[in-house]
């Protein structure tokens, strides 16, 4: 049988589309911030939502975070990150704007950050200290992610947050998720699981809605690791939790939003890359490994291996091609 170059071709993308649809769900990647379209103030939602965040300095002018070229996860050229930098005070930069995410029961927020060691001494990701001025826990709550109604203080948000705790140094390195209000349900992840320095950090959380209550899955990797459960928490509530339906609504990455007058006291003192949110379904451990290779610049296993093939197969078709010549 001859094959030629143009067929082998055509299995190569045959191949890596049968690859991306056998790992693919119904999760719509609605928002993702890679901060790659740096210098500068604004940041392109590569998600199918559309629109901009803003980069906003401490007091909320416009400011641009990027890191240096280089500085991303990959740390490949034109590869940039956002330097989510706080301090112990609480307060810091923001990355914030307006989207509308439409309805849905089950998200997964996933995304990197880079915390040093001189950073975490001052104030580590889910650590909570005593604000040297006030004397009050008013210090800790790094945001990761956070999508509420404007001003909608106390009622249902999603917000992912470095949990810290009711006194001094509880429980550093564990993350929470908030659907609900400062009495609302929260998902806890396992303690001391986020606690890694001067490292790349992968970080995920699922949300699966059910009928009778809802389940959050956590997840840790790096860019040697593939990622593992860091936790499962659920709340029971009799006739399950409504659907999600803010509406157009501020979004912030690393901060409370300036735009809801919150302050941006939330400060993540990290810095952050490849920010995602999916709603409609909750991507698995194998979904999740193909987000944290993808950012790392790493082909999926199948795909690699898949077009492979198929390069071997164009391969032989050349060789047959100058033969037959």
């Amino acid at each position: 049988m001859r094959i030629t170059t143009r067929a082998a071709s055509a299995t190569l993308a045959t191949c890596i589309a049968i690859a991306l649809s056998a790992s693919s769900s119904d999760a719509a990647l609605v928002l993702r911030a890679n901060f790659d379209d740096g210098p500068g103030t604004t940041v392109t939602n590569l998600g199918s939502a559309g629109g901009t965040l803003d980069m906003r300095a401490v007091g909320g002018g416009l400011a641009d975070l990027h890191t240096a070229n280089g500085g991303g996860v990959s740390g490949q050229p034109g590869d940039y990150g956002y330097e989510a930098f706080g301090n112990p005070a609480a307060t810091g930069v923001t990355a914030d704007g307006r989207f509308d995410f439409g309805t849905f029961s089950d998200f997964t927020i996933s995304g990197w950050y880079y915390q040093t060691a001189s950073q975490a001494a001052e104030l580590q990701i889910g650590e909570r200290k005593l604000n040297p001025d006030t004397g009050s826990f008013t210090e800790g709550f790094q945001n990761f992610f956070r999508y509420r109604p404007e001003l909608n203080a106390g009622n249902t948000r999603i917000e992912l947050f470095g949990s810290g705790g009711s006194t001094v140094d509880a429980d550093p390195g564990d993350l929470q998720l908030r659907i609900g209000g400062t009495a609302g349900n929260s998902f806890v992840s396992n303690a001391n699981t986020y606690t890694a320095t001067d490292e790349w950090v992968f970080y995920a959380v699922t949300y699966d809605g059910t009928s009778s209550g809802a389940t959050a899955n956590f997840y840790v990797g790096s860019k040697t690791s593939a990622p593992v459960l860091a936790g499962t928490s659920t709340v029971s509530q009799l006739g399950g939790f409504p659907a999600f339906d803010f509406g157009e609504q501020p979004v912030s990455l690393g901060n409370r939003p300036f735009i809801d007058n919150g302050g941006a006291n939330r400060s993540l003192n990290a810095t952050m890359d490849d920010a995602r949110f999916y709603v409609g379904d909750v991507l698995d451990l194998a979904a999740l490994d193909t987000v944290r290779l993808e950012a790392i610049g790493v082909p999926e296993p199948a795909t690699g291996m898949l077009a492979l093939g198929a390069l071997l197969m164009s391969g032989i078709a050349n060789r047959r091609s100058r033969s037959d010549a």
